[in-house]
């Protein structure tokens, strides 16, 4: 998902604060002390008040959780009973992805409060940062079995992308991520697959190798925003998502079934300031390069439901869903 959340770009502290410091430097060089402490404080003053302009969304808040942890904006005049259901909703699919992933320091989510936005907007796009992210209201409503699984999805963005901090990790890696889990949290509750899994599954076995490749391969963050490719995204999210089923079941013959938590000490490495190829060689002990060949291999030499077998599409290629 976009690496944006209200308009404004996720601000670098680290960055922002030495830049402060280089400043007030430069001051103390060609100023009294005293002036300079007042042109740094200044600075300080101007670029808080810009930050703080930028973390307040423009819906009005509804409802706070007990914790503290998530705060809910919407632009419609929600019924308490309905906010409270949501928090609850977002707070189960948080209790299960600590339990599931294992982050090394999960408690980096309390350091700011998530912002959950609910819109009365039908195009509102599911999405968001490391701040917070948004979903549109009708989906809570029409969407109710899927939804649950999109703020698992979105939670884990949150939490990896505030564990990542500067550090990069491709973003098929954590959309893979992304819905790997929000499949795997609808399943814990026993929900049953979606069309979009359905879709999804399908997607996957139409997959030419070279598509593929150009996903594994896109080692920045973030998605694909590619105007003459609306697709690409699309390839992007749900490329990630084999890739990180092919880790779970197939590759070496057995894969890593705890490739999850795996990836979530990846990031943990990365956040340290270690390369992800590194990190991810630390973590699995193989080298990331090797995992890329033989994924492309596998997409070469397989073809429809031979493409998800073991993995949590099995059996969603050439069937109709009739939930």
């Amino acid at each position: 998902m976009p690496h944006r959340f209200y308009g404004v770009s996720e601000p670098n502290l680290t960055v922002l604060f030495t830049e402060i410091n280089k400043i007030r430097g430069l001051c103390l060089k060609k100023f009294h002390f005293k002036v300079s402490l007042l042109i740094a404080s200044l600075w300080l003053s101007l670029i808080s008040g810009v930050l703080a302009a930028g973390n307040a969304p423009d819906e009005p808040l509804v409802m706070t959780s007990g914790d503290g942890r998530f705060e809910l904006y919407s632009d419609t005049n929600l019924d308490p009973k309905e906010a409270h259901a949501f928090l609850l909703t977002v707070q189960n699919a948080w209790n299960w992805l600590l339990e599931t992933q294992q982050w090394v320091n999960p408690t980096l989510l309390d350091g700011q409060p998530v912002q959950l936005r609910l819109l009365d907007d039908d195009n509102a796009p599911s999405g968001g940062s490391g701040r917070g992210f948004t979903i549109a209201l009708k989906r809570l409503y029409t969407l109710p079995d899927l939804t649950k699984g999109t703020v698992a999805h979105e939670l884990n963005h949150v939490q990896d992308r505030r564990q990542t901090g500067n550090g990069v990790v491709p973003g098929f890696i954590t959309e893979g991520r992304g819905l790997t889990n929000g499949f795997w949290y609808r399943y814990s509750l026993g929900l049953p697959p979606q069309p979009y899994d359905h879709a999804l599954a399908r997607s996957i076995a139409n997959f030419t190798p070279e598509q593929m490749s150009d996903v594994v391969h896109r080692m920045q963050r973030g998605d694909v925003h590619d105007a003459n490719d609306p697709k690409a995204n699309a390839r992007l999210e749900f490329g990630g998502a084999w890739f990180v089923e092919y880790l779970r079941t197939t590759f070496n013959g057995h894969g890593f079934p705890d490739v999850q938590p795996r990836l979530a000490s990846v990031i943990s490495e990365v956040h340290n300031g270690i390369p992800f190829e590194d990190a991810f060689k630390k973590v699995f002990g193989v080298e990331f390069s090797r995992v890329q060949d033989a994924f492309i291999a596998f997409v070469t030499n397989t073809e429809g439901t031979h493409r998800v077998k073991s993995m949590i599409w099995e059996g969603l290629i050439g069937k109709e869903n009739r939930n």
